[in-house]
């Protein structure tokens, strides 16, 4: 039997069909993959990591127990990421949103660590309606933590669908849109971290951070000379929009439900404050 030539577009163009015939002895030909038709050719040498350097290049699969967490940064998992020179950049940015099919998410997860999942993720179109709505049933455990923040336990879940059920759904929400969040970079990492767990391709999303925006905007400096993050119910208790007062030992201060569908919602309505709002 023949040794299995593939083109490598064409390997991932074909990625779920080709990838579970790749063998240690797998190796690389100008534009081809190569699959010897025996494991025990002693000809061929493909140590286990290089394997995995030919799966599809938007999947990452979770590293052996020995080997270090790679940390990914978002300009690796995205197409675009928006950033503004300045505050007279970031404001007509906004003025220019109306002419962008954009979305809005927010997700909840079992935690904040790099093999979290996501367990709830809400969409927001750019009229304010909420076009998807999911709980989502992990691989992994909610950490008590997380719970503590969201509320969500494994009982919440454990009858909600796998990320692996539904991505395409949530894939066909945000292809060819612009993808906003309040720390769109945390809710991107999630969902990339999600969608590895299940050995599932990441689709290259255009994204823009509100967070980020919003700190342009107003322009406050920390010591070290950085824009001046703010927590989502901060902003929006500074942009005048009616949030929930708590009061503790520390004070007082604005606590937003942990929810996703709730932080979607403050996330768009901060959205049409900062568009209308003269800078």
């Amino acid at each position: 039997m023949p040794d299995k030539r593939i083109l490598i577009s064409d390997f991932l163009d074909n990625w779920q069909e080709y990838r579970s015939l790749l063998t240690p002895h797998s190796y690389y030909d100008g534009e081809y993959i190569i699959i010897p038709h025996s494991d025990t050719a002693s000809d061929w040498h493909m140590t286990p990591s290089q394997v995995r350097k030919i799966e599809h290049p938007l999947t990452m699969q979770l590293p052996p127990d020995n080997e270090e967490y790679p940390y990914i940064s978002i300009y690796e998992i995205v197409k675009s990421n928006q950033k503004w020179p300045t505050q007279r950049d970031a404001y007509a940015w906004l003025q220019s949103l109306e002419a962008h099919n954009y979305v809005i998410i927010d997700t909840e997860t079992t935690g904040s660590r790099r093999y979290s999942q996501i367990i709830e993720i809400a969409i927001l179109d750019n009229r304010g309606n909420e076009i998807y709505h999911s709980l989502l049933n992990p691989t992994t455990s909610i950490e008590p933590i997380a719970s503590s923040i969201h509320g969500l336990t494994y009982t919440d879940v454990k009858d909600a669908p796998r990320f692996s059920d539904i991505y395409t759904d949530i894939y066909g929400h945000l292809q060819d849109k612009l993808v906003l969040a309040y720390n769109v970079s945390f809710d991107t990492h999630m969902l990339f971290r999600t969608a590895r767990a299940f050995s599932i391709p990441f689709p290259k999303l255009d994204v823009a951070c509100l967070m980020y925006c919003y700190s342009k905007l107003r322009g406050e400096k920390t010591p070290g000379n950085q824009y001046k993050r703010c927590s989502l119910a901060n902003a929006c208790l500074h942009m005048g929009i009616d949030v929930p007062i708590i009061t503790s030992i520390y004070g007082a201060h604005p606590m937003l439900e942990h929810r996703a569908g709730s932080h979607a919602r403050y996330s768009y309505n901060l959205l049409q404050r900062m568009i209308a709002y003269r800078w």
